[in-house]
């Protein structure tokens, strides 16, 4: 199996202002990080609203998705996973996936999170940058997406689904809080989820 390097995206919210801003660490996107790890993928991850924060309008969107083409010039992957957590988070999912596709145009593109779970057809659109849409609970099933483009499958500009499946809870599956990159000193809290699925 070739190495296949992950990038894993928050986008942050586009119109949500202020009112979408979300805890620094995303405990959604530090599972993925750290089941990821744990299967043996070299992984990064930027968070777009911790890097450039909400925009609250024209001007200061033109800033953040200006600041979002240099991070992800900067971070090439031959997957990259945006998390559309919620509605509020969609316009600025399809805008990084479609930087991604720019920037990087042989990345293959996914997308998961409770949007992506209720909403699909928001995101299978003719044209759409996504070329993997996970749907419920994502972490086996994005290292089953990444296992896939190790072993070659590199296919882009066809949208496919995988459907998750819950993740064990238990210590082999803890999430990695410690080492995840966003969760250094003078973190003033820290969201944990207490029920899944």
């Amino acid at each position: 199996m070739d190495e296949a390097r992950v990038l894993l995206v928050f986008p942050g919210s586009l119109y949500g202002g202020r009112w979408a801003d979300g805890p620094r660490v995303k405990p959604e996107l530090v599972t993925l990080w750290t089941e990821l790890r744990r299967a043996g993928f070299a992984v990064d991850v930027l968070d777009l609203e911790v890097e450039g924060g909400n925009p609250g309008d024209d001007a200061a969107r033109a800033k953040f998705l200006e600041r979002a083409d240099e991070l992800l010039a900067g971070r090439p992957a031959d997957l990259v996973v945006v998390s559309c957590w919620s509605a509020l988070q969609y316009t600025a999912a399809v805008a990084v996936a479609e930087r991604v596709r720019r920037l990087q145009p042989a990345a293959v593109i996914a997308a998961l999170g409770y949007h992506v779970s209720v909403r699909l057809g928001d995101f299978d659109q003719p044209g759409a940058p996504f070329d993997w849409l996970v749907v419920g609970e994502a972490e086996a099933a994005v290292v089953t997406v990444a296992a896939a483009v190790a072993a070659g499958d590199r296919e882009t500009g066809v949208c496919r689904s995988l459907e998750g499946r819950p993740l064990p809870l238990d210590a082999a599956h803890a999430p990695d809080f410690a080492a995840y990159p966003y969760a250094g000193r003078g973190l003033p809290e820290l969201g944990v989820f207490l029920s899944r699925g």
